[in-house]
């Protein structure tokens, strides 16, 4: 026997010996030489190996590095920088000088230096900008296309919608299938093209960015889509980001928002301020709507609301064009329900909105209360805050307890505006506004004929609450009398109506209108010259009866004034209504004899003088003495025999001051034709006065 002398060399064929072959020994014989075949291949196989174990356990090693030197031959020869592993891959060989690094040896790059571990790749994820290394998807167009293999699995989306730069982060798989429940809203929820369940995670508010709004874009899908997502995720408020003092979102609007399942707010950033985003509402309809109701009169609970604060309305013709001219554009309404908010925002640009709104309180199905409107300013717009109600269906007349604070600028050239409207006129539209607190703030700056409270025929404000009215003043000069009032802080439109609240009103810009102004200022801070009112059939009490109005004027009398005398006559009373007037002014020529009077007025009738008594001192009595006997002796002496007291009808020792009488001189009232509904301001001739006097008047409404 001896062994076979094999050789490192593939054999690619392995013969087998022929049935007829003679069979020889030896290294070449017949019988050997599919032995030696393999034995070759297993021979080159070996070497293969052995090289391949080599260049491996060099590579494991790595023993050359930049700091001691080396030459490198070949592009499996690595060099160790630290931590990191590195190949040349340019010409060889590569001399690698002592104490180098990979950037003064040529450099990391294609024929150059490359790293062969992932040393570098983790140091950059750590870094402080790690984060630009990591894959994302590109926007949610993309995101929808991708297959998730399993629940959880996670995904960065870069932004939302591409170009916005907004809108992105991790979004994970909640499902792999869609059983019809699940609702995509396109920003916070989506369904893949593969009917997979693809969510944001760790959602803890619903803001536009997650659904692709910026600036210019039509605003209506988005809260729609904003909405949608509140159903699911169960955050009730929908936040809209600024875009810019100068920009903002288009809504041609309509939208109607049901809350009779979970509330929905509609919120800024800026919240509390009047600088939320600009929306420019293009259509004329209500631009937005919260109500407890669907549309068909079905609803889950009664104390579920929602609203709106912290924007800038614009009625607008297109966007960033103002100007809304149409007859029903209203941007904000609040239907049947509790507590609805609609604050801090500021409306301008509906030119047009005879039968819209600036904020509409509505009962469509059943009652709207609680409501605050609070913190809104409104700039030329025809009308300010309604109560209205609709016809034919189960809504009540009640608006309890509202409360706001509105703001109104009149400034549309040649039209006349309501700062508050109740009702529609009809005794099917009829409006009860009861409970409520309310701020109504305006200024006068273009047009004419305005009301801050327009109360229509049939609606009721009642006198379980109060009116603040806050004006710049009456619109009219302190010089020349007009023909005509400018504006109306209460305007009663029928004899159905009833107008009981109590009143604050601030509205004198520190005084100046004289007695000359009278019937012209009364009448701008009631007019119940619009038609003959009479008291109410319901109660017997008087239709107008703001009580706690109060009107003011004062001047001063010339001494050619007070050597003559003047009367000035108020006209337009109410049959019922019962007023206080206090009139300052002075006796003489002294500065220290002072004037004041106070009165009460009670209007009875048409042909009825009013009565008109001194408040100080509540009548006048007449007495008569008699004798008696004081001692048995018959001494006699004086007693007080009768006392008859009478109504006092004029002041006691004040003959020169303004005093106050009603149509006759001695306030008389026996019944006399057109006698009633006016007093009269009288100062009497006093043909010794030397010095100029001025004088006060204060009317209140009781």
């Amino acid at each position: 026997m001896a062994d076979i002398n094999e050789s490192p060399l593939w054999e690619d064929v392995i013969e087998l010996i022929g049935r007829t072959e003679r069979v020889s020994g030896g290294q070449d014989g017949v019988a050997n030489r599919p032995l030696k075949k393999l034995a070759n291949r297993t021979r080159y196989l070996k070497e293969r190996f052995d090289e391949t174990d080599a260049d491996i356990s060099s590579k494991v090693e790595a023993v050359k590095t930049f700091d001691e030197g080396a030459t490198l031959n070949s592009p499996r020869d690595e060099i160790l920088y630290g931590n990191y592993r590195l190949v040349w891959t340019g010409w060889f060989p590569k001399d690698v000088p002592a104490a180098s690094t990979p950037f003064n040896t040529g450099g990391i790059g294609a024929g150059a230096w490359a790293y062969t571990s992932d040393a570098a790749i983790r140091d950059n994820l750590n870094a402080v900008d790690g984060l630009a290394m990591v894959g994302q998807c590109p926007d949610i167009n993309r995101l929808r296309m991708i297959k998730f293999d399993a629940v959880g699995k996670q995904i960065f989306l870069k932004e939302h919608t591409s170009g916005q730069g907004m809108g992105g982060g991790t979004w994970y798989c909640h499902s792999l299938t869609n059983d019809n429940s699940y609702v995509d809203d396109n920003g916070c929820q989506i369904i893949n093209n593969h009917g997979q369940v693809i969510r944001r995670k760790d959602l803890k508010e619903i803001t536009s960015s997650y659904f692709g709004l910026q600036a210019g874009d039509l605003i209506d899908p988005v809260v729609d889509n904003m909405y949608k997502a509140s159903r699911t995720f169960n955050i009730y408020e929908a936040r809209i980001e600024n875009p810019g003092f100068d920009k903002g979102y288009v809504l041609t609007g309509g939208k109607r928002y049901y809350c009779g399942d979970k509330p929905f707010y509609i919120l800024s950033y800026s919240v509390g301020t009047l600088r939320g985003p600009n929306i420019w509402h293009t259509g004329d309809n209500v631009g937005i709507t919260f109500s407890r109701f669907k549309e068909d009169g079905t609803s889950e609970q009664a104390w579920s609301c929602g609203g709106i604060r912290g924007f800038r309305f614009w009625g607008a013709a297109s966007y960033l064009v103002q100007g809304n001219t149409g007859v029903d554009a209203t941007p904000v309404r609040l239907s049947d329900m509790w507590q609805g908010e609609a604050c801090d925002l500021w409306i301008t640009g509906y030119t047009g909105n005879t039968n819209g709104a600036s904020v509409s309180l509505y009962n469509e199905f059943a009652w709207t209360e609680g409501s605050l409107v609070k913190n809104v300013m409104v700039r030329q717009s025809l009308r300010g805050l309604t109560f209205l109600r609709k016809h034919g269906t189960t809504a009540t007349d009640s608006f309890f307890r509202p409360e706001v604070d509105f703001s109104f600028n009149a400034g549309v050239p040649g039209k006349s505006t309501q700062v508050m409207v109740v009702g529609d006129g009809t005794a099917a539209g009829k409006c009860l506004v009861y409970g409520h607190d309310i701020k109504l703030t305006q200024w006068m700056s273009a047009g004419s004929w305005h009301d801050i409270v327009r109360l229509e025929d049939y609606s009721i404000i009642a006198e379980t609450g109060i009116i603040k009215i806050v004006a710049d003043g009456y619109g009219i000069s302190k010089n020349t009398v007009p023909s005509t009032e400018v504006v109306h802080s209460i305007n009663v439109r029928g004899l159905n109506a009833r107008f009981r609240s109590r009143v604050e009103n601030w509205s004198n810009q520190a005084g100046g209108w004289g007695l000359d102004f009278l019937n012209i200022i009364f009448q701008s801070s009631m007019h119940t010259n619009a038609q003959a009112f009479y008291e109410s059939d319901f109660d017997a009490l008087l239709t107008i009866n703001p009580v706690g109005m109060k009107i003011r004027f004062n001047g001063v009398f010339t001494v050619a004034e007070r050597k003559a005398g003047r009367i000035y006559t108020l006209n337009g009373l109410i049959p019922g209504m019962t007023l206080k007037v206090k009139l300052t002014s002075r006796e003489g020529d002294d500065i220290y004899a002072v004037s004041v009077q106070e009165w009460k007025v009670f209007v009875r009738s048409t042909d009825l003088p009013c009565i008109v008594v001194p408040m100080s001192g509540g009548a006048n009595i007449t007495t008569t003495d008699g004798l008696a006997l004081v001692t048995a002796g018959g001494q006699q002496a004086t007693f007080l025999k009768t006392v008859t007291p009478t109504q006092a009808r004029n002041f006691i020792g004040q003959n020169y001051g303004l005093t106050l009488k009603n149509i006759n001189d001695d306030n008389s009232t026996s019944y006399s034709i057109n006698s009633g509904r006016k007093i009269r301001f009288v100062l009497p001739a006093n043909p010794d006065a030397t010095t100029t006097t001025p004088y006060s008047v204060e009317m209140e409404v009781l």
